[in-house]
């Protein structure tokens, strides 16, 4: 059964549908006997709603790498991945021991192309 989704998130689950299949005559109405319970299906709803406020405040926290992890992103050396962080115009912070960047703020630093000769 396809269900259409239409703004909000709705669960559907399957619905169980019993047929009178005893026809006497053609073109009499069918029966259809529906069981489903609204109440368990609300409360399933509320839940995936709430886990999705959920997945939407830590999606807009701030979210910081390390050289380290730039070095696994983009599959280089870890005197690459430096030589980056050291650049004027990367988006980088010191103040902690370590060095960091925000991660969106490095998505838009690669957004423009970069060349080996720039960095040299």
């Amino acid at each position: 059964m396809s269900s259409p989704i239409y703004g909000d998130i709705i669960a559907w689950k399957k619905v169980k549908i019993y047929q009178n299949m005893s026809k006497k005559k053609e073109g009499e109405n069918m029966q259809l006997n529906i069981n489903t319970n609204i109440d368990e299906e609300l409360k399933k709803t509320e839940q995936i709603l709430a886990n999705l406020e959920k997945i939407e405040e830590k999606s807009r926290a701030l979210q910081f790498i390390t050289i380290r992890d730039l070095e696994k992103i983009l599959g280089c050396s870890n005197a690459i991945a430096q030589e980056y962080f050291n650049l004027p115009d990367f988006p980088a912070t010191d103040f902690p021991k370590e060095k960091k960047a925000e991660i969106n703020a490095v998505r838009m630093f690669f957004s423009v192309p970069r060349r080996k000769r720039e960095m040299r």
